[in-house]
């Protein structure tokens, strides 16, 4: 887990501090790329056909990291550890969804909340 009371400029100059619930708060526009152990929200998901999958939103754990070029921008796809195998974009989605999350969420942990019934599993 990050340190609470460290303050770190962003790559791209934003600047965060750590809060007392241990969740990356955005001060400037945007926020560092998080690192495994930092603490994000993820939002909830339902699918239609795949029910199994299904996730229930909140602050999780950051598990790993990958970084890759598309398009001739460096971008970071994020895995948390309540969500294993399941990769979310950082810039454009995780990262700007922050603040709206927070004040979703508060303080519920996120996890995995399957839909066991057959009519929403295909296969």
């Amino acid at each position: 887990m990050f340190d609470l009371s460290q303050r770190r400029i962003s790559p791209r100059g934003g600047l965060w501090v750590g809060k007392a619930a241990g969740v990356m708060e955005r001060r400037d526009a945007q926020m560092a790329k998080p690192k495994p152990g930092d603490k994000i929200y993820i939002d909830s998901t339902v699918y239609l056909h795949h029910g199994a999958d299904d996730f229930l939103g909140g602050i999780c754990t950051v598990k790993a990291t990958r970084t890759s070029i598309q398009n001739g921008e460096e971008v970071t796809d994020v895995e948390v550890e309540e969500d294993p195998n399941s990769w979310s974009r950082w810039e454009g989605y995780l990262e700007p969804n922050q603040e709206k999350w927070k004040k979703e969420y508060g303080e519920q942990k996120g996890r995995l909340r399957p839909d066991l019934r057959p009519e929403f599993n295909d296969g």
